[in-house]
Order: structure tokens, then C-alpha cells, then sequence
């Protein structure tokens, strides 16, 4: 689990990505469910399953999926 503040939210039809940032200030993108009620500013508490995420490196973006 980790602390994240959204700092954007972008309705996408059946899903929201949710831009947010860590406490130390590590940025991610977060698809969750449209009946989710949250907004920009917001601190949240994400669970994050490992088997259905996909990591980039910041500089390349290129995938860092062996």
C-alpha cells in the first residue's frame, strides 16, 4: 500500500487515471473504477497489484518488464 496526493483526474469513458504523487514526489498514473469519488488535491491510499502493473523508467520510458 501507499500515500499518493491525485493531481490530476481524467475521465475515460469506463475507467479514471488518476495522476497522482508520493511524499517523495515520485510521480505514477492509477486506472481505477468511474465510481470512484476523487478529486484533484485529494490524499489516498492505493493498494497496488503487482501482477497488473506496468513500470516505466522516467528518463527512457521505455518498459522495465524482464
Amino acid at each position: 500500500d501507499m500515500t499518493a496526493q491525485v493531481d490530476v483526474t481524467e475521465l475515460m469513458g469506463n475507467e479514471i487515471f488518476l495522476y497522482c504523487l508520493t511524499p517523495d514526489d515520485k510521480q505514477f498514473i492509477s486506472r481505477v473504477d468511474p465510481r470512484v469519488r476523487v478529486s484533484t488535491g485529494d490524499e489516498i491510499e492505493l493498494a497496488i497489484n503487482m501482477a497488473n502493473a506496468h513500470i516505466f523508467d522516467p528518463k527512457t520510458e521505455l518498459s522495465l518488464a524482464s
